[in-house]
């Protein structure tokens, strides 16, 4: 629902420059803006494959997520049992 753009999407934490853990509040509103921006500057698009790298600690994650999403892309999640070739 469009009213709801405003509602807490979560909170991610982090120790910044200070040292001292803070929590940042993400609305839904700026989730989108960020999925959607970021799937324009890497180009996906419905029918991409898109593979998510980053551990699920790291925001880069949430990015990796809703630029595919957004799109219909495929989004496919790097499983912990299969080794990843250096």
């Amino acid at each position: 629902c469009i009213t709801q753009l405003n509602h807490l999407a979560y909170v991610i934490y982090t120790s910044g420059t200070t040292g001292k853990p803070k929590g940042v509040m993400v609305e839904h509103v700026g989730l989108v803006n960020s999925g959607l921006e970021a799937a324009r500057l890497l180009e996906i698009k419905s029918g991409t494959h898109a593979l998510q790298f980053a551990s699920m600690n790291f925001d880069t994650m949430v990015w990796e997520w809703t630029s595919a999403l957004t799109q219909g892309a495929a989004l496919y999640l790097l499983s912990p049992h299969y080794p990843v070739l250096e």
